[in-house]
């Protein structure tokens, strides 16, 4: 029987690895040990050399892009999310909570590296509608992605998500609506739309003064936000993996949504009224923080404080609306958009 001892194998494994070349190659070893006449087969594949994909991550509008020369039409995606729209300001009453943007996604787009320019637009956030992001190829002008933005609140009324039936793309998803007012606290700002799913709604506030919970972003396990129960501030939404939601104020301040998830509420009680800030999203590229934003929470009705409705997290969250009889407070802001563009080299 030939014997072949198990650390010649590791030598002879770690040789291969150190001068592997750029292609598979599997290997079987028989291998034979002291301890038992059968014969083991342990397959060794040594994969071929990795290649690290390109990322880009664009912010700001009207930025040119030229297709380099090394871009991949087989291995490709370019995505979008729409800006979400502001929560309100109701005087007399809570406000309502702003809608969240769309997602939008191109599989393989087919470009001429060297050749063909991109156009990237990105959806405005801030105090008033969200504004719409997209990817357009300059030469015959063509749409390759399109994510609407969602719409702001007005007094009462709670903005609309953004509509994926007027985006552009092979994968579209929609935002969602804000939270309602009712009465004094104000509604919770939406979640936005994300590859993995629709946004999720912000809760509604109560006639009693509490604010509701902003909207998880888009996921099968994500929540819409929880609408506020008395004086007390509703939680969050829950982000795409079940976790991440701001809790409602109830005794103690409200907390802030992470990854994604919806800001909490705030009550109806002096400096514990204020709604949280919706979590930003990380489920698209997770070292720069870049995915789908939460919803910020509604504002409670502490009357004569500043009852402002949270930020929504970014990329393109809906704020939460200020609660009632604010003297000091605001509503809380839209997050902007957001596209990326990823390939690997050929």
């Amino acid at each position: 029987m030939i014997l072949i001892f198990q650390d010649v194998i590791i030598n002879i494994m770690l040789k291969l690895i150190k001068n592997r070349s750029k292609y598979l190659i599997p290997l079987f070893v028989q291998l034979f040990v002291f301890t038992t006449s059968a014969q083991v087969f342990i397959p060794f594949s040594f994969w071929r050399k990795y290649i690290v994909p390109s990322i880009t991550v664009f912010t700001s509008s009207n930025a040119s892009w030229s297709v380099p020369t090394n871009w991949n039409n087989a291995n490709n995606t370019i995505e979008c999310i729409g800006g979400g729209g502001a929560g309100s300001v109701n005087g007399a009453a809570g406000g309502a909570g702003g809608g969240s943007g769309a997602y939008s996604k191109s599989f393989n787009t087919a470009l001429t590296g060297g050749v063909d320019m991109l156009n990237i637009q990105i959806g405005t956030g801030g105090a008033g509608n969200g504004g719409d992001s997209s990817v357009v190829k300059i030469i015959g002008a063509v749409t390759i992605v399109l994510a609407k933005g969602g719409t702001a609140a007005s007094a009462g009324t709670a903005g609309s998500g953004g509509a994926s039936a007027s985006g552009a793309g092979t994968v579209k998803n929609s935002g969602a609506a804000g939270g309602a007012s009712s009465g004094k606290g104000a509604g919770g700002g939406a979640g936005a739309a994300s590859a993995n799913g629709v946004g999720r709604a912000g809760g509604a506030g109560h006639n009693s003064g509490g604010g509701g919970g902003g909207g998880g972003h888009g996921g099968v396990s994500s929540t819409v936000g929880v609408s506020a129960t008395g004086g007390t501030g509703g939680n969050g939404g829950l982000n795409y993996l079940a976790t991440g939601n701001g809790a409602g104020a109830n005794g103690s301040a409200c907390s802030v949504g992470t990854n994604g998830g919806g800001g909490g509420g705030g009550e109806s009680i002096a400096i514990r009224d204020i709604g949280c800030v919706g979590g930003s999203g990380t489920e698209i590229y997770p070292v720069g923080s870049i995915g789908a934003g939460g919803g910020g929470g509604g504002g409670g009705d502490a009357s004569s404080s500043a009852s402002s409705g949270g930020d929504a997290g970014n990329y393109g969250g809906g704020g939460g609306g200020m609660g009632k009889d604010s003297t000091s407070g605001s509503a809380g802001t839209g997050a902007q958009g957001v596209c990326i563009i990823t390939y690997t080299p050929n």
